[in-house]
């Protein structure tokens, strides 16, 4: 075994993902030996600085998957194509090493066993990117014949969200590969994701009034993730309420974009999206944070991503037309009482569950 700062090279490496317990129980534990059963500490994916998976007891494997060649481990498989692309690729700065010679990177899933097409769903993901590779995920304990396990060095939390001079680099570079094509300027809507996903409630409202400034009314799940990159790399005013898809626009964002983001829930989720933004795409951020309430599930009242978000629609319209993103604020207005209690009977009705509205405190006076 060799290693230096970035990067360890580990010869017939063991793989253990999370396995079942005697009771059938997914064990939220996995890790990466030596031939010798010593623990590669650099393996250990962290999320907000804690890692990941537990770490699991070393057990020498009775029949281990032999995996042949060299190959670049990944870290963690997610599924979700939003946690995927930032909390899977933060090792992959390594395929783009000719020292290694390898364009494959093997993962360990984050649970139980990943099929074929979510394999490849989240390669054609990174081909979309501009990135190049072959994606392998242990089935169960394996031996791989060199495996290189490089520094992670972009994720989820405040220390790897701007990613590394290197990682940026290596998806900036990525992203010169894709040709810009779509409209200029750009609202990513939420608007007919299943309930359970939220958003805020007048979104159709909202995308009325930017179709009439000209707004393209984007909804990126019903197109490739091909033309979606293409989408951001050809805008240059976007406007979005926070969610997931700013973090694949972050990969191909650009200086002269100006990107405003409208506040939909009472959590921080927006401040790794708006890091994640300036840091790879030098673009313009600006959070509108006009929320008033959050309509949550009643059993389960944590605001979340299944909440809708109440906001001051006359505030954000007036926020919008400061930013040069609008030029009428005429039909900016909030929803009356009854148009929110309909909006809330429609969910209520798709979720078969009752909501709650928690308004947002009030800020505390300055001293």
């Amino acid at each position: 075994m060799s290693e230096s700062v970035d990067y360890i090279i580990v010869d017939d490496a063991i793989i253990l993902p999370p396995s079942e317990d005697e009771n059938g129980r997914l064990q939220n534990a996995s890790g990466v030996f030596d031939r010798d059963g010593r623990p590669v500490d650099i393996a250990v994916s962290l999320t907000h600085g804690r890692p990941r998976h537990a770490p699991v007891e070393y057990s020498a494997p009775e029949a281990p998957e032999f995996i042949p060649g060299t190959h670049v481990f990944g870290g963690i498989f997610f599924g979700h194509f939003g946690h995927f692309i930032t909390e899977s690729t933060g090792r992959l700065w390594a395929l783009d090493d000719p020292a290694f010679g390898t364009r494959s990177a093997l993962y360990i899933p984050k649970a139980g066993p990943v099929n074929d097409a979510a394999i490849k769903a989240q390669t054609a993901l990174l081909a979309a990117l501009g990135i190049s590779a072959e994606i392998r995920v242990a089935k169960g304990p394996t031996r791989v014949e060199r495996l290189v396990v490089p520094r992670q060095e972009f994720g989820l939390g405040p220390d790897l969200i701007s990613g590394s001079g290197r990682f940026v680099a290596f998806a900036r570079s990525a992203a010169e590969k894709v040709a810009p094509a779509g409209a200029e300027k750009l609202y990513i809507s939420r608007r007919d994701l299943p309930f359970d996903r939220g958003t805020i409630l007048g979104e159709t409202l909202i995308e009325a009034l930017l179709e009439r400034e000209g707004y393209r009314i984007w909804l990126p799940h019903r197109c490739s993730k091909e033309e979606q990159v293409a989408q951001y790399r050809a805008a240059r005013q976007i406007i979005s309420v926070d969610a997931s898809p700013l973090h694949l626009l972050a990969y191909v964002a650009q200086p002269h974009q100006q990107i405003a983001i409208i506040k939909r829930r009472s959590m921080n989720a927006v401040d790794d999206i708006v890091q994640h933004l300036e840091s790879f795409g030098g673009s313009q951020v600006t959070v509108i944070d006009r929320l008033v309430a959050n309509h949550v599930h009643a059993r389960l009242p944590r605001i979340g991503r299944s909440s809708w978000g109440e906001v001051d629609l006359g505030q954000v319209g007036q926020e919008l037309k400061a930013l040069g993103l609008i030029e009428d604020t005429s039909g900016w207005r909030n929803l009356t009482e009854d148009e929110i209690a309909a909006q809330i009977a429609v969910i209520e009705a798709g979720m078969n569950a009752k909501y709650v509205r928690k308004p947002v405190p009030e800020p505390a006076p300055a001293d």
